[in-house]
């Protein structure tokens, strides 16, 4: 009988520790492979959207400054052609491929459309890509900032709408993404410098995988984005992917390159794959 009582105990033991271990499973399967692998997609072409941003910010900085930036990378050629109507148009020129003095490799051109005044609310940059690369990432697409008024805080701010944003990776691999943000200018503006320039970006996107799988996205809470940082440092999005809600919370200011991703209360640290710097 003791015997009996032993085998039912052990079976019991058994079959607790199977239970348990199947539950531990269903909670760490709220976060898929596929839910991780669109998240990190995210994050990467947001970050080389940023990276753009600030190599034309940091072209027409030079131009119209008259001076070089302290960002600018000095392997590309750039050329102005100026029109009747008073726009011009800015190529960089980054040749067959040069390291800049950020690390990243960049080949092809981008090409900025300019009209209205410098920081003027008639101020607009209409970006385009012929044959451009990133680290082997193909970039098309075409980017729109328009420079808005002041808000009631005296800071600039700039609509930036994305349309047919498109990543190639090296292994063939394509993200798509369109996006519509507001980046206002929170610190640094007439510092003489680009160095200490804050912007806190809102808005929206939505993109596709390479296997079909439909994305959105919603910043919950502003990011925080500095120029002297790579990453960024602080804010909140949520995040939509084949029927799952995630968030995706960059910290607390810190600049470093991971940020946490949480599905139904449980979270996974995520490394942003490197744009600069």
């Amino acid at each position: 009988m003791r015997t009996l009582k032993f085998v039912f105990a052990a079976f019991t033991i058994v079959m607790a520790f199977v239970l348990t271990t199947s539950c531990e499973k269903e909670k760490t399967s709220q976060i898929s492979d596929e839910l991780l692998a669109s998240a990190e997609d995210e994050l990467m072409a947001s970050s080389m959207e940023a990276d753009i941003f600030e190599q034309v910010d940091g072209a027409l900085t030079g131009e119209f400054d008259g001076k070089k930036s302290e960002l600018d990378d000095v392997c590309y050629v750039k050329t102005v052609e100026f029109f009747n109507d008073g726009s011009r148009r800015i190529t960089l020129d980054f040749g067959d491929g040069c390291e800049g003095t950020n690390g990243n490799v960049r080949s092809g051109k981008i090409i900025i459309n300019v009209s209205g005044t410098w920081r003027e609310a008639n101020f607009v940059r209409v970006i385009t890509f012929d044959n451009y690369f990133i680290n082997d990432h193909q970039i098309e697409g075409t980017k729109t900032v328009r420079t808005q008024a002041r808000n009631g805080a005296g800071n600039l701010s700039f609509t930036v709408v994305v349309d047919g944003f498109k990543i190639t990776a090296p292994d063939g691999i394509v993200i798509e993404r369109n996006s519509t943000r507001t980046r206002e200018w929170i610190e640094g503006e007439g510092s003489g410098t680009r160095l200490d320039n804050v912007f806190e970006i809102t808005g929206s996107a939505s993109g596709v995988r390479a296997n079909g799988i439909v994305y959105s996205m919603n910043i919950t809470t502003a990011l925080n984005v500095a120029v002297a940082c790579p990453w960024t440092r602080s804010g909140v999005k949520e995040f939509i992917v084949d029927g799952n809600t995630a968030t995706i919370d960059y910290g607390t200011g810190d600049c470093d390159n991971t940020a946490t991703l949480t599905v139904n209360g449980e979270s996974r640290e995520i490394t942003i794959r490197r744009r600069r710097r």
